[in-house]
């Protein structure tokens, strides 16, 4: 991770303090080495006067500063570079080397690295400079600002500047995972996410202020009763993401465990949210992980502050929380509450604050939280909104962040990970099975009771003693160090009760299988081969075509493939039976008491 935000918050643990220890608020009035806020702001100002009611924003130190060197830049093409191209090309090298690489050895060997950049305006083209000796062109593009890094470093991989808006930064995290994944032909060794976001010109304010965007008492009073909209806030953060297991021990993090981008359509206008948009990609997102709504631990909301888009946002996730019970309410926080709203950099700075909140095992409050904002609909919403620390349930936990661009593009995501840094719990233990055996080991013994004189008569504690191989088994181990177990029902799936033959020798209707007498679960029937010297078929359970057994390889005519199903599938997907014209095969199906099937077939003799 490279994080570098306001106050000097240049540092993971930095900003974990300010998180979750200070109260951190960066907001400050506009310097006087940015731009002369007097000449720009009038308190009442309003859509007609061509200034901006808001002289507050979250401000980075040092953005003037470029180590030009270091990525072989002249200086003369450094001074009129985009300083959000500077604040990239550094902070990505701290994720970059963290994640591995370095200088030196890209310069060695390239690596297949993809570098996605969330980046959602460009106020350098507004600004007076120095741009003679042929570096105009690339001074200031937006495609550049990702293109560069590459261009520095050696990455041969993808490289592109996304603009969604406020979500830009982590629909580059989503489009960053599907490069990941997406191995078949030339595969990334790993990904870098960048998002940046710096006021540079005064002109953005007066733009949202016309808009009625921005906060009149200039901070982001997110869920509070006086939220009247958002303050600006700068950053720039990274993060490497890499296709690989888990690993504590070789410096991972956390896991990207899902995430999903979408879009609302048409709605009540362009920058209106839309709820239901945002509830579907929130569900898509636990239905990719495979997880239930009471699982996640925290959401790091979008959370601006604004009059309307807090309570939509609620009102759409309470619907995706809320529709199964759970035991302890889901965390709510956001961090533009501390931040300012970072817009191109939102979704990314959302992201990692998820991994810290992993890494230290801990929900961290809102600022600016008095009194809640009247149109939170949080009836039947199992959430909290915290304003103060609260350690999580578990030591791993899953931590989710929503970011919403004002056009419409939404994009959610979930971390996973487990408490690294604090002491609470079992966290320190690294192999927790291992702890788990251990206390098996010194728990009290098995009791056992006599009855009678033969000794298998006799009652004992914990397993059976003729348990078979596969047998499913609860083992509890209570505060007092006693062990107890209990057999688990293993879950059947339904797969019918009458078997039917069906393909082309019966132009795909059904033939009845017979059940054999003196093997159970064994089904059979007998095909003869037409003139095509080839025969498809497929195994159906009770007629009901939704109900098809069939093999993992379309045509399959090997016996040891796979059977899958029962469920909906082409024809095409068959098992082959090839011989003479004329000859008879007998086909049989299997099912045994585990569940588990089999096909096969015999040539029978003429």
């Amino acid at each position: 991770m490279g994080v570098r935000y306001a106050f000097g918050a240049d540092e993971p643990w930095k900003l974990w303090v300010g998180y979750a220890k200070a109260a951190m608020d960066v907001v400050t009035r506009h310097p006087q080495a940015r731009w002369d806020c007097d000449m720009y702001y009038e308190q009442d100002a309003d859509q007609t006067s061509g200034k901006s009611y808001t002289c507050h924003g979250g401000f980075s130190e040092g953005i003037e500063l470029f180590d030009c060197r270091f990525f072989d830049i002249a200086p003369a093409e450094a001074k009129g570079m985009d300083p959000s191209q500077r604040q990239v090309l550094e902070v990505s090298y701290i994720a970059l080397q963290g994640a591995g690489w370095t200088k030196k050895s890209l310069q060695v060997k390239a690596a297949n690295i993809g570098v996605f950049v969330g980046l959602d305006k460009n106020e350098w083209n507004s600004i007076p400079k120095d741009i003679t000796g042929g570096f105009a062109a690339a001074s200031s593009a937006n495609a550049i600002t990702s293109n560069r890094f590459n261009y520095c470093l050696n990455l041969k991989g993808a490289s592109m500047t996304i603009d969604t808006a406020c979500s830009a930064s982590l629909v580059c995290t989503h489009t960053a995972k599907l490069y990941l994944m997406h191995k078949h032909y030339d595969p990334c060794e790993a990904c870098i996410v960048t998002g940046v976001n710096l006021s540079i010109s005064p002109l953005t304010y007066i733009g949202g202020c016309g808009a009625g965007m921005h906060s009149h008492m200039g901070r982001c009073f997110t869920y509070n009763s006086t939220a009247d909209g958002y303050t600006r806030g700068e950053a720039t953060a990274s993060c490497a993401l890499k296709a690989k297991p888990f690993d504590r021990d070789a410096g991972d993090f956390a896991l990207l465990a899902g995430s999903q981008v979408n879009q609302d359509g048409r709605s009540a206008s362009l920058t209106a949210p839309n709820g239901p948009a945002q509830e579907r990609c929130s569900l898509a997102v636990l239905k990719e992980i495979g997880l239930k709504p009471p699982e996640i631990d925290t959401t790091e909301c979008h959370g601006t502050g604004t009059s309307l888009g807090d309570p939509i946002e609620i009102g759409a996730y309470r619907k995706v929380m809320s529709s199964m019970p759970r035991h302890e309410p889901v965390v709510i926080t956001s961090n533009k509450s501390n931040l300012g709203h970072c817009e191109g950099s939102a979704g990314i700075s959302g992201f990692l604050k998820c991994v810290l909140l992993s890494l230290y095992g801990e929900a961290t409050p809102n600022c600016h939280l008095k009194c809640l904002n009247p149109h939170l609909d949080m009836a039947g919403f199992p959430g909290i909104i915290t304003t103060e620390n609260l350690p999580f349930r578990a030591e791993a936990t899953y931590n989710g962040v929503l970011s919403f661009g004002f056009g419409g593009t939404n994009a959610c995501g979930t971390v996973w990970g487990v408490n690294q840094m604090t002491s609470r719990g079992v966290g320190t233990e690294k192999d927790l099975f291992g702890l788990f055996i251990r206390k098996m080991q010194e728990a009290p013994a098995q009791e056992v009771t006599i009855v009678g004189d033969d000794w298998e008569d006799w009652e004992m504690q914990g397993p059976e003693r003729n348990a078979k191989n596969g047998e499913l088994w609860e083992v509890e181990l209570d505060p007092d160090g006693v062990v107890s177990y209990s057999k688990q029902d293993k879950h059947l799936p339904d797969l019918g009760g009458a078997y039917f033959l069906t393909g082309s020798f019966n132009d795909w209707t059904f033939d009845e299988l017979e059940a054999d007498e003196t093997v159970p679960g064994l089904f059979f029937t007998t095909v003869k081969v037409g003139p095509d010297c080839e025969e498809g078929f497929q195994i159906v359970a009770d007629q009901d075509s939704s109900m098809t057994f069939y093999p993992a390889q379309s045509r399959c005519s090997q016996k040891c493939s796979p059977v899958r199903g029962p469920g909906q599938t082409k024809q095409e997907n068959s098992w082959c039976l090839k011989g003479s014209k004329g000859d008879r095969f007998r086909v049989e199906f299997f099912r045994s008491e585990t569940g588990a099937t089999s096909v096969s077939w015999r040539l029978e003799k003429r």
